[in-house]
């Protein structure tokens, strides 16, 4: 390939990818609440939000409040009651 040809496949390319991962859009990368029911698959979800704050690079801290925050129901009442208060932000 030469370089205008390279260039250009290039420009197409990061086009593309804005499409499927937008730039600085951390939000729609993010997973839906989680609840904790049968029907939910707790690993698949957990893969989502692994990538999510990669994505968004969150450093530990920052992953737990986002963590506690996308829990809601039952998820989120088993989180209380486990760890209570030793959760901390």
């Amino acid at each position: 390939m030469n370089n205008v040809k390279m260039d250009d496949f290039v420009n197409v390319l990061a086009r593309a990818l804005e499409t499927v991962v937008p730039q600085n859009n951390n939000e729609s990368l993010r997973p839906a609440k989680f609840q904790g029911h049968p029907h939910e698959d707790i690993e698949n979800w957990y893969d989502k939000f692994i990538r999510y704050a990669d994505h968004a690079q969150f450093d530990a801290n920052r992953r737990l409040s986002c963590l506690k925050a996308l829990l809601d129901g039952p998820a989120a009442a088993w989180l209380k009651e486990r760890f209570g208060g030793r959760c901390a932000k």
